[in-house]
């Protein structure tokens, strides 16, 4: 199940997070700063749920289906990784 962090109105320590766990290893240091300076800028959660006319609540649903949703994309993206001959072809085509 999604947790919200209702104790926070913060989204910039959980985005940092997230992009810790997910992009940092594949970034250079400029762009790790630069990504760090950036959660300064980010919204509140209450004006970002303000902005999307949503709150605590109503985007629980909509948050768990797009997870759910990420887990078999990333799950596919990965066993294509896995096959040696799929790799090389997703590398030409980059």
């Amino acid at each position: 199940m999604l947790r919200v962090y209702r104790g926070s109105d913060s989204i910039a320590d959980p985005v940092i997070i997230a992009y810790n766990q997910v992009f940092a290893a594949y970034r250079g240091p400029t762009v790790r700063e630069a990504v760090a300076n950036a959660k300064d800028f980010l919204p509140t959660k209450s004006t970002l749920w303000n902005i999307l006319d949503e709150d605590d609540d109503s985007v629980i649903e909509p948050l768990e289906k797009y997870i759910a949703a990420s887990r078999v994309v990333t799950q596919y993206i990965e066993s294509i990784f896995l096959s040696n001959e799929s790799t090389a072809e997703l590398l030409r085509l980059i």
